[in-house]
């Protein structure tokens, strides 16, 4: 029983307090507020902010041995009756003061003063993996963010830094218990681990040593070159490094990983430069920032190029030749298929080559092929054939070809005796007038098409003799 007592001692302490409280707020009621008044409210209000928690410390003891567990509850229920409404009425007294005190100008905007919000991006939590590199980082952006914004309360805190791990990091504090308490915690087991400046320090100038090294000159591997050593290099002077002193030392490294007409090109720049000083980094920085915008304009430039002869270059020509009949065989199939087959089939580049087994079919394939490419705006000309009646009633773009002719026709590179019906290979070895020279026989090799090899050792015999010719320094016009 004299536990009892003592809580309710105390307990009835606690009500006390709780009404002078209640009747400090009446004592305002039709007082003119000042300064003062205002600053004696809020450390009153901060008192009893923690009274409420003292309170319910006693209660519950009071509630768990007396034996009139109704009593209790309606002195808990009248109790925090009077605590909150005395809150409710300090806070309004305290919002009305600082509105009645409020600038004018804070207070009204004009019409033309007022501005829509601008809907900013929202701001993405960084995320760590565990790797040493992005430690810095990340350490700074949730500091920044999280850790020190006093609007967000620790167990949200815990809840955004357990989001934001991966990998090993989330690992490191796994084991502690999700709650408000052990935010602090677990923020201080992550930085045990990883804040550690040795590692930091040997992870950074590792990662110097080991910069990719560059094959080929490229303005896109140039420049991520130069944005991992900003990165490393910051990261080395925000821990405390003399970065400032390496410029010789970082200079000897980096070249050693760029491609040989890079380097070369600073191997020049570096020339210029006076001799007597020593070269500084940032110098050699602006050489690689500088080569990089000139390697992507020069890359640039043949892109447009290419995509140029792309949709005008020559090989337009054999395409269209070759695939505008193709695209129209939709359209011929009223022909029979044997006229589309020869149309698909029968076609090199802009040459129709076909025949048939007598005069009448080859004439019944004449008429239709021409008719139907002729509806497709596609007419055929410049007819040859191995039998003269052929010929003879083509049209009449087909006879100035100089048909009587005993040259042969090319055909694919290839020369085509229409008389004999015979492929051959129309090599033509003129003698100049001072005898057979070395440009005669560069001539002759250059104009053979041979793509079946049958021609090999007598190419072979020429370009040795071409060989002899050069060697014995024989100029292109000198006589053999």
């Amino acid at each position: 029983m004299s536990e009892e007592r003592d809580l309710i001692k105390k307990r009835g302490s606690f009500k006390g307090r709780l009404t002078a409280f209640v009747n400090f707020l009446d004592s305002l009621k039709d007082k003119t507020f000042t300064r003062c008044d205002v600053s004696e409210l809020q450390l009153r209000m901060g008192k009893i902010e923690s009274l409420y928690e003292q309170y319910d410390e006693v209660q519950l003891r009071l509630e768990c041995i007396a034996d009139d567990i109704k009593l209790q509850v309606s002195e808990r229920s009248d109790f925090e009756s009077l605590y909150y409404k005395s809150l409710s009425r300090a806070q309004n007294i305290l919002t009305d003061f600082n509105k009645d005190n409020e600038p004018m100008g804070s207070c009204k905007s004009t019409p033309g003063s007022m501005h829509k919000p601008v809907k900013l991006p929202t701001i993405q939590l960084p995320k760590f993996s565990g790797l040493y590199s992005n430690w810095l980082e990340f350490r700074d952006t949730f500091t920044s963010l999280i850790h020190t914004n006093d609007d967000i309360d620790d167990i949200n805190k815990f809840h955004y830094l357990r989001a934001s791990l991966e990998g090993t990091a989330a690992i490191v504090i796994k084991s502690v218990e999700f709650s408000s308490s052990n935010y602090s915690v677990a923020w201080k087991l992550l930085r045990d681990r990883f804040d550690n400046r040795r590692l930091l320090v040997q992870n950074h100038v590792s990662a110097l040593f080991n910069i990719e090294s560059l094959s080929k000159e490229s303005s896109v591997a140039l420049k991520s070159l130069i944005d991992q050593l900003n990165k490393d290099l910051r990261a080395l002077e925000s821990l405390g490094e003399p970065v400032k002193q390496w410029d010789t030392l970082l200079i000897y490294i980096v070249t050693r990983k760029l491609d040989q007409r890079t380097y070369r090109e600073w191997e020049e720049c570096k020339g210029s430069l006076d001799k007597t000083s020593p070269i500084a980094f940032e110098v050699f920085m602006q050489f690689l920032r500088s080569r990089a915008d000139l390697i992507e304009t020069l890359e640039l430039s043949r892109t447009n190029y290419s995509q140029a002869v792309i949709k005008t270059g020559p090989k337009i020509k054999s395409m269209v030749a070759t695939q505008s009949p193709t695209s129209s065989i939709s359209e011929l199939t009223s022909k029979g298929p044997k006229i589309s087959e020869i149309i698909i089939h029968d076609f090199y580049v802009d040459d129709l080559l076909t025949g048939g087994r007598d005069l009448d079919e080859v004439r019944f394939i004449r008429a239709e092929v021409t008719k139907a490419l002729a509806s497709a705006c596609m007419p055929l000309r410049k007819w040859r054939s191995n039998d003269p009646q052929l010929v003879s009633d083509a049209v009449p773009q087909s006879f100035h070809l100089n048909i009587g002719s005993d040259e042969p026709d090319k055909l694919l590179g290839l020369g085509w005796h229409v008389n004999s019906d015979d492929l051959g290979f129309p090599i033509g070895f003129t003698k100049s007038t001072n005898g057979y020279t070395k440009r005669d026989l560069l001539s002759v090799i250059a104009r053979i098409f041979d793509p079946m090899g049958l021609l090999c050792p007598i190419v072979v015999t020429m370009k040795v003799l071409l060989q002899k010719m050069c060697m014995r320094r024989y100029q292109r016009l000198d006589p053999t």
